[in-house]
């Protein structure tokens, strides 16, 4: 019994709520990775993918992720950027918000009645911005100091890419702000704040005490589970002894060969359940 307790996913078996990372977890770039489909399958009905993400909505990353092979539908994807729009109009309705980053989050702002200005906003709103210029560092530097309130979708300086080459994130952005205003203060949504993981809580209608967060990162995903009260998994270190997803499978329904990957017993099903 003990050596099964000290196994790394021995934590999942007993929880009634998984909270899951997606880069550096299940994907990097357009990759699966090691054990992403079989962690799925086997903990999928009580999971949720709790992302940093600030670019995409609930829909775009799901038709995304299924474009990969992976089955997660909308309902079960809680993504910083969307629900720092979502904390927004629920705080400050109707606001006049200059959002820095993609289409697909302008549109869920408009969606929840904000006010897309790109003079005296009330809010400016920074995400991962793929399209950040000069000329958008200005425009909230003036923003900022004309009394606009900041708020970031969470302050990561990079996330894993494909090939393991590092992907600049937010947190560069933030960076850039702060290297002209340093006395800046904002809200911040994604991990480490607690406020995510608050979401993922209230979307399973658990308790901090019945749920494990699985996360790649000891700073932001562990670190924001430690603020909500949840037990956490990290990925990739030394703590765990958790290499991969891979390491996290029940052990008596994936059987793991000597190569490290999983045998030819586990289950061929790759999706969640949308209910």
């Amino acid at each position: 019994m003990q050596q099964d307790m000290d196994r790394p996913g021995s934590l999942l078996e007993g929880a009634e709520g998984i909270l899951c990372d997606l880069d550096g977890c299940l994907i990097s770039g357009d990759q699966l990775l090691a054990g992403a489909v079989e962690f799925i399958h086997a903990y999928g009905d009580k999971m949720v993918v709790v992302t940093n993400n600030s670019t995409d909505s609930p829909g775009s990353l799901s038709r995304r992720l299924e474009a990969i092979g992976l089955h997660i539908p909308a309902s079960r994807i809680l993504l910083a950027g969307i629900c720092a729009v979502e904390m927004i109009a629920g705080q400050s309705p109707g606001a006049q918000v200059f959002i820095a980053g993609t289409d697909e989050i302008a549109r869920h702002a408009e969606a929840q009645g904000l006010a897309l200005v790109t003079d005296t906003p009330d809010i400016v709103l920074l995400t991962r911005d793929e399209k950040f210029s000069y000329q958008t560092l200005q425009a909230i530097i003036g923003h900022l100091v004309g009394g606009a309130v900041l708020w970031v979708a969470n302050t990561d300086r990079t996330h894993p890419g494909q090939n393991g080459h590092p992907v600049p994130e937010t947190g560069t952005l933030l960076a850039a702000i702060r290297s002209c205003l340093p006395d800046t203060i904002w809200e911040e949504v994604g991990k480490p704040s607690g406020a995510l993981y608050q979401k993922a809580l209230d979307l399973l209608g658990l308790a901090p005490e019945q749920t494990v967060a699985v996360g790649d990162n000891p700073d932001t995903d562990g670190e924001g589970a430690r603020r909500a009260g949840i037990r956490s998994i990290i990925i990739g270190g030394d703590v765990t002894g958790a290499r991969s997803l891979a390491d996290l499978l029940p052990v008596s329904d994936f059987p793991v060969t000597g190569d490290g990957n999983i045998g030819s017993e586990a289950p061929a099903k790759t999706g969640l359940n949308d209910d």
